[in-house]
């Protein structure tokens, strides 16, 4: 069964602006990339729950290298109430503040690993 987490916030990219969205799997380039992550254990971050992400393409394979972690952002909105981008982050990915504790929960409920497939 696939589901979708939603809303969420993508990496501003040092040389991207409006439209013009960058992926790339470097170092110190804010931007996020895509591929399917592996969420690795919750912890208490800085933006509060957080989850590790472990990158599983050659897309995203630096994701530990990079610290790139999946937490939540009040600026990222429950529901989708207008065509304008969201706020962008530097390559961290962030969902509604609601969402992530709800998310938690399935992830403790799952005997298996969950897996995050960012795609463009």
């Amino acid at each position: 069964m696939k589901d979708s987490i939603g809303l969420m916030e993508n990496g501003s990219g040092r040389n991207s602006s409006g439209s013009n969205v960058q992926f790339l799997n470097k170092a110190n380039s804010l931007c996020t990339f895509l591929g399917k992550y592996k969420i690795d254990n919750s912890y208490n971050g800085n933006f509060g729950l957080a989850f590790k992400l472990s990158g599983l393409n050659a897309t995203n394979n630096n994701a530990i290298k990079r610290f790139v972690e999946l937490h939540s952002n009040s600026r990222v909105p429950n529901k989708e109430t207008a065509l304008s981008p969201i706020c962008q982050r530097w390559g961290l990915l962030a969902v509604a503040s609601l969402f992530l504790p709800e998310f938690k929960k399935c992830i403790n409920k799952s005997d298996k690993p969950v897996l995050l497939d960012i795609y463009y």
